[in-house]
Formats: C-alpha cells, sequence, structure tokens
C-alpha cells in the first residue's frame, strides 16, 4: 500500500461500467503515490499511466474517466 487515508465524507455516486460507484473526500493523507496493481502492470511505450498535480483549468486536458465525474471534481476543487 502507497498512500492510507481517512474518509472525511461522500461527495457524490454515479456508474462505472455500468455498476454503481461512490466518490469520497479523504484526509489525513499519508504515504508516497505510486502505480500499483492493473495499472503498473499495464504501463508501457503506448499505454501510459503517471500520477500528476496539476492546476484546475488544465483538469480537462487529462481526459479523467469517468467523464461524467469531472464536473464534479471542477466544481469541487473550485468551491464552486
Amino acid at each position: 500500500m502507497t498512500l492510507t487515508a481517512e474518509i472525511d465524507r461522500l461527495l457524490w455516486t454515479s456508474t462505472h461500467n455500468r455498476r454503481p460507484a461512490h466518490y469520497f473526500l479523504m484526509t489525513n493523507v499519508a504515504g508516497t503515490a505510486q502505480l500499483s496493481g492493473d495499472e503498473a502492470a499495464a504501463h508501457s511505450k503506448n499505454n501510459s499511466f503517471e500520477l500528476v498535480w496539476t492546476a484546475l483549468p488544465d483538469l480537462d486536458t487529462f481526459g479523467i474517466y469517468p467523464a461524467d465525474i469531472q464536473p464534479n471534481l471542477s466544481q469541487l476543487i473550485g468551491g464552486e
């Protein structure tokens, strides 16, 4: 495990691949973010996974998936 955190609260629910998905605000995050699991195994020249920090205006350039959470995420980060 590379990160640990505590759940603050449920932010919203949605679906992902036709299954229920739940998104939480996390607090007391500790550790170092590292690729692991399926993403680490699939990481290659033609299939890239990269952990990055970004500014809110650049968020839409990353192709966040599932796409329907991006407006909620932008609103949460933007404090609107």
